[in-house]
């Protein structure tokens, strides 16, 4: 995956809190998600519709997401919103749940976890409870466990890339 000048400090945009290096990858392969994964065309209004990223809960990643953002994903620009943060009328395409949302997982992953909505934590047992992609750190490096059944609920689909790289893929 594309991790190179995801974690570096750019000069023209100085870190508004510190990031810890964990943090950093992770925001790394959160972009990178978007990339090994398909959404229905009927997800984006027209060519021109931004990719919506959510961060639900305490945002760990400060300015790392927002330096990514600048990338866009597929030919789109990349919005990130913070919280409930979204323009009315607008879907989101993509949804972080932070651990410090662990008491309103199922509720988030009601909401969240529809046609068209990836979700993403780092809370232990995510996919388990039924999230998509959960990000954790296995002998000190960032890895991520997949849950095909409910992206594919979502008419969401992953690339054999990323099913490759997934320490472990439910069915």
């Amino acid at each position: 995956m594309l991790l190179i000048g995801m974690v570096t400090p750019s000069p023209a945009q100085p870190e508004t809190k510190a990031v810890s290096r964990e943090y950093q990858v992770k925001a790394a392969f959160l972009y990178n998600f978007l990339l090994y994964v398909e959404w229905p065309e009927t997800c984006f209004k027209d060519e021109q519709t931004p990719f919506r990223l959510m961060v639900c809960g305490e945002d760990p990643f400060g300015a790392v997401l927002i330096r990514a953002a600048e990338r866009g994903v597929k030919q789109r620009p990349l919005r990130i919103l913070h919280g409930r943060q979204r323009p009315e009328g607008s879907r989101v395409h993509a949804v972080f749940i932070a651990r410090s949302e662990a008491v309103r997982m199922e509720t988030l992953l009601e909401e969240f976890g529809r046609r068209g909505v990836l979700t993403v934590s780092d809370a232990p047992g995510f996919v388990l409870r039924g999230g998509m992609i959960e990000l954790v750190v296995r002998e000190g490096k960032v890895r991520f466990l997949v849950n095909r059944e409910a992206a594919e609920h979502a008419d969401l689909e992953f690339s054999s890339h990323l099913l490759r790289l997934a320490m472990e893929v439910r069915p």
